[in-house]
């Protein structure tokens, strides 16, 4: 089956809107902050750690505590990130701002919990709401949002 269309990134580093969307900065030795993982990466590698952790469980915990797809869960957490107000606020801490919105607008709205739990909110109840707690915001949405 063919999956289901998707806008592709002018690069694999820079986003369909023109900028990277990066999930965190490094602080350089010489104390200059710069562009560290993009959001992408920083899911796969959550989700890699993730299936390792889970892997070196014993069986019985891991039957318990992380049922099928735990890593895909852990993987997504982030993806939230590619929020206006997160980037906004990633970019000026690299002193590059965006100047689309507001960092605020993160805090008022939900920010980047609330991105997160509408790009999983077909995957079930408790997805959606594990992300957008693990943030520490959690919004319901209407059933047919």
């Amino acid at each position: 089956m063919k999956p289901p269309y998707r806008m592709k990134p002018k690069t694999r580093q820079e986003g369909f809107i023109g900028f990277d969307y990066i999930a965190k900065t490094i602080l350089s030795p010489g104390g200059k902050r710069r562009k560290g993982v993009d959001v992408f990466e920083h899911c796969k590698n959550v989700g890699f750690v993730a299936r390792e952790l889970i892997r070196r469980q014993p069986d019985w915990l891991r039957d318990v505590l992380f049922p099928q797809g735990s890593e895909l869960v852990a993987a997504v957490h982030d993806i939230g990130k590619i929020s206006p107000g997160f980037q906004e606020k990633i970019y000026r801490a690299l002193n590059q701002p965006l100047g689309m919105v507001s960092p605020e607008l993160d805090r008022t709205i939900g920010g980047h919990a609330a991105v997160g739990q509408v790009a999983v909110r077909d995957v079930g109840n408790f997805i959606p709401e594990i992300i957008g707690r693990h943030h520490g915001a959690y919004l319901i949405f209407p059933k047919n949002f």
